[in-house]
C-alpha cells in the first residue's frame, strides 16, 4: 500500500536522508492526526514546543514521540510537563529531551471530544451565542514543534516511514471499509512475528478492525485476532494491539485485515493509538524460509459453488462423498433483525434432510461493509454419503443490488464448499437426487387439491428413509402422505405427533425417519387440501419448499 497516499499530510520527503528543519505539526481539524518519521544518527538534544488542550482530565490535542523499532513511547504530553494553562484548558509545553540514536516518529492528534471544562448555564449560553465557536477556534492554535538544539550538527534527519528488513506482509495503512490481503508461502516450519493494531472492546470481546491468517491448503484459520490476547495500544480505550509470535508449518497462507465504517486512517473518531501509522497488520519472518505470493491453481477447487446470489433466489446443489472427508465451508449472507439470517446457506443429508451444517448467528462474523453483512468460514468432517447444499436470499440486498454497503467479498455472496485437502477431490462426486438409483419415490412440489401416488418395489427386505413435509395443526394433518402395501394396508403415515416444525409458519410440519419394509410391492400417496401448498402459500412457506410432499429412498 502506498503509505503517503494514505497519509497525505506527511512532510514531503525523498527516499534519501536529509538535514532536517524544525518539524512542525499543526492545523488539526476535528478527527485529524499527523505524523513525521525522523532518524537520529547519534544521541541528540531536542527541544519540544507545543500548544495543546487539556481539560476534564483528558487531552483534546496531544503529541508523543515513538521509538518505532522498539515500539516504545519515549516522550508524550503529560499534565506534569505543562508550564502554562488558561481557564479553557489551552496549555503550553516547552522542554528539552535527550534521545539516543534510532528511528523515531513524532505524532500529534486531536481526540475530537471537545468537552470544555465549564458546564454551567452561563457557559451554555456562551456556546449558544458564539463563545463555544470561539473555543473551538482555539484548535487552530494547536501545534507541535520539534527541533535539534545544536542545529549545526544535523543529527536529526527526516526519513520515510521505517520498515524492518524482515517484513514479509504489510497490511498497514487501512482506512474505513477496507479489506487488505496478501498471500505467502512457508517452505519449512518457522516462527513469524505478528503485530496487529485495530479497534476492539473488551466489554463486547469483539474486534471491529482486525486480521487473521488462513492456511490456503486446508482452508483453516490458523491465527485470528482475539480481544483477550490484545493490550491497550494507547489513546482511546478501543485501540488494541497484538504483538506475538506464531509458528507456521510449511504451506500456503493468506493474511487478511478488514475494517468497519469508522476510526481508521481515514479519520480517527477518538484519540488514535501510539503507533497509528501502522493501523492494520504486519508479519515479519525469515525471508530465506518464506516467499511472497502463492500459486492459486495448486489449491483445492470448490465442490459446490452457489455464489453471486441475487434477490429472491433458492438454489441447491448436491455432492457425494465416497469416504469421510474434511470440507471447508465459506458463506456470506445477511443478518436481519433479532439476529435472524435472511440470506443464508445450509447443508443437509440428501436422504434424511437432516441439517449437518447451517449459517447461524453463532458461527458468523462481520463480512465488511454494512454491519448486517456476515460470513461463515468453517471446517467440518462429513461421513461418506450424499449431501445437498442450499442457499436462500430474500427480496433485497444481494449481489450487484445492494441497498447498503456491500461486503468485502461481493462475489462470494452465497455459499461455496471446498475439500480441505486437494487430494480429496477424487473422493467427491456430483450428486443429483433425481438420478439416484436408491431414490424410490419423489412426490414433491405438490399443489392444492392434489392426490398423487407412485409405486415402488423391494426385491428384498430393506431399510428405507422417509422424508415428508405437509400442513398440520392441533394434532391434525391437512397435507400429508402415507404408504400402503400390496394388500392396501397402511404401513406408514405422516401424523402430527411425530412431526416437527419445518420452518416458516407454525403449521409447516416435517418428518424424517427410517422404517424397515419386507420385500414386496408398495404404493406411496400424498394428498393436499384446498390451500397452503407449493407456490401457493397463505402463510410463510417452509424453509425448503421444494421438498413439500413425500420422498422415499433405500438405505444401503
Amino acid at each position: 500500500m502506498m503509505f503517503f497516499k494514505v497519509l497525505p499530510f506527511f512532510l514531503l520527503i525523498t527516499n534519501h536522508l536529509f538535514a532536517a528543519s524544525p518539524v512542525i505539526l499543526g492545523d488539526l481539524d476535528e478527527l485529524s492526526w499527523q505524523m513525521q518519521p525522523f532518524h537520529l544518527a547519534e544521541e541528540a538534544n531536542l527541544r519540544i514546543e507545543a500548544t495543546a488542550h487539556f481539560s476534564n482530565g483528558d487531552w483534546h490535542a496531544k503529541g508523543w514521540i515513538l521509538d518505532v523499532v522498539n515500539k516504545r513511547v519515549v516522550w508524550e504530553m503529560r499534565r506534569s510537563n505543562i508550564i502554562e494553562m488558561d481557564r479553557s484548558g489551552q496549555c503550553r509545553i516547552d522542554e528539552t529531551i535527550v534521545l539516543p540514536a534510532g528511528e523515531y516518529e513524532i505524532h500529534f492528534a486531536n481526540s475530537s471530544r471537545m468537552n470544555w471544562r465549564d458546564r454551567n448555564f452561563t457557559s451554555f449560553l456562551g456556546r449558544l451565542f458564539g463563545d463555544h465557536d470561539r473555543a473551538r477556534d482555539l484548535s487552530h492554535e494547536w501545534r507541535l514543534v520539534l527541533q535539534e538544539l545544536d542545529s549545526g550538527l544535523n543529527k536529526m534527519q527526516l526519513t520515510p516511514p521505517w520498515r524492518p528488513d524482515d517484513l514479509l506482509v504489510d497490511l498497514t495503512g487501512a482506512g474505513d471499509y477496507d479489506m487488505i490481503e496478501e498471500t505467502f508461502q512457508v517452505e519449512q516450519e518457522t516462527a513469524v512475528h505478528i503485530m496487529m493494531i485495530g479497534e476492539g472492546r473488551r466489554s463486547s470481546r469483539k474486534f471491529y478492525d482486525y486480521g487473521w491468517i488462513v492456511d490456503l491448503d486446508t482452508r483453516r484459520r490458523v491465527w485470528q485476532a482475539k480481544v483477550r490476547d490484545s493490550q491497550h495500544a494507547g489513546g482511546a480505550d478501543k485501540n488494541r494491539i497484538i504483538d506475538e509470535r506464531h509458528v507456521l508449518p510449511p504451506g500456503n497462507y493468506k493474511a487478511v485485515y478488514i475494517t468497519d465504517d469508522s476510526h481508521s486512517l481515514d479519520g480517527f473518531n477518538a484519540m488514535p493509538p501510539y503507533d497509528a501509522s501502522r493501523w492494520g497488520m504486519w508479519i515479519r519472518g525469515d525471508l530465506n524460509l518464506i516467499q511472497k505470493g502463492v500459486d492459486l491453481e495448486s489449491l483445492p477447487r470448490p465442490v459446490v459453488d452457489l455464489t453471486r446470489v441475487r434477490d429472491d433466489e433458492f438454489l441447491s446443489q448436491g455432492f457425494r462423498l465416497l469416504e469421510s472427508t474434511d470440507l471447508r465451508i465459506f458463506a456470506v449472507g445477511e443478518m436481519g433483525y433479532s439476529k435472524t439470517l435472511v440470506d443464508k446457506g445450509w447443508i443437509v443429508d440428501a436422504y434424511t434432510q437432516h441439517k449437518v451444517w447451517e449459517m447461524t448467528s453463532e458461527n458468523t462474523f462481520h463480512a465488511g461493509g454494512a454491519l448486517k453483512n456476515v460470513m461463515a468460514d468453517d471446517v467440518i468432517r462429513l461421513p461418506s454419503g450424499a449431501y445437498k447444499v442450499y442457499y436462500r436470499s430474500d427480496d433485497s440486498h444481494s449481489f450487484e443490488d445492494w441497498n447498503s454497503e456491500p461486503p468485502f467479498e461481493q462475489e462470494s455472496w452465497g455459499i461455496a464448499v471446498y475439500p480441505v485437502n486437494k487430494n480429496d477431490e477424487e473422493n467427491i462426486q456430483a450428486y443429483q437426487m433425481e438420478t439416484d438409483p436408491d431414490l424410490l419415490v419423489s412426490l414433491t412440489r405438490i399443489g392444492d387439491d392434489q392426490r398423487v401416488s407412485e409405486i415402488f418395489t423391494l426385491d428384498q427386505s430393506a431399510d428405507i428413509s422417509i422424508y415428508a413435509m405437509g400442513e398440520g395443526d392441533r394434532d391434525e394433518m391437512y397435507d400429508y402422505g402415507w404408504i400402503e402395501n400390496q394388500q392396501g394396508r397402511i404401513v406408514w403415515r405422516l401424523n402430527f405427533r411425530e412431526s416437527s416444525h419445518a420452518g416458516g409458519a407454525k403449521k409447516n410440519r416435517m418428518y424424517s425417519g427410517f422404517i424397515t419394509l419386507p420385500a414386496g410391492r408398495y404404493r406411496a400417496f400424498y394428498q393436499t387440501d384446498d390451500s397452503h401448498s407449493f407456490m401457493d402459500w397463505n402463510a410463510a412457506p417452509p424453509e425448503d419448499p421444494s421438498l413439500y410432499g413425500l420422498t422415499i429412498s433405500r438405505i444401503r
